[in-house]
């Protein structure tokens, strides 16, 4: 069974990558994972988290991650990947911190890739400094990518070299 959850899996995102690539529509897209996850429930396999992640990586906002969550509910369990997708996902500061609460109350912790999700809604350099005390505080590592923000809003000020070197270190 392991090797068709993962043959499930690994179909669902090559499909995404597909659609990334503007390979395949949105819609095509979502077909295609229709009749291979229907394929593969022939075979009675209940889908793992790992292939309910990969089905919320072909959401493009939250009203569609809305419908994806409650058909894998019964099987999957959300783990750090699951919240991951979500903040990604969110449209707005308040849904990214709504999905991080709950993310919190299941006793799961942030990585990097959880808290860089915050990042595209700083609008100030102290909005991206609050996300890397987050950081700090659940003892995540920040990366490159972390400090993009802070740094483009900050471009060419003193805050801009502090965030630099602090980067650097």
């Amino acid at each position: 069974m392991f090797c068709l959850d993962r043959a499930l899996q690994n179909k669902v995102l090559k499909i995404r990558q597909q659609m990334k690539d503007k390979i395949l529509a949105s819609q095509e897209a979502w077909a295609m994972v229709e009749a291979a996850a229907e394929k593969y429930t022939n075979e009675d396999i209940n889908p793992t988290t790992d292939i309910f992640n990969a089905y919320l990586q072909l959401c493009h906002t939250p009203t569609q991650a809305k419908f994806v969550l409650p058909r894998f509910s019964r099987h999957a369990k959300p783990n750090t990947t699951t919240y991951n997708i979500l903040v990604s996902l969110a449209s707005h500061l308040h849904q990214a911190q709504a999905t991080f609460d709950e993310m919190l109350k299941c006793g799961l912790l942030p990585n990097t890739y959880t808290l860089n999700g915050f990042m595209p809604f700083c609008r100030t350099v102290r909005e991206g400094r609050d996300v890397l005390k987050m950081m700090h505080k659940y003892r995540v590592k920040p990366n490159t990518q972390t400090y993009n923000a802070p740094v483009s809003l900050s471009s060419g000020t003193v805050e801009g070299a502090e965030i630099l070197e602090e980067m650097r270190r």
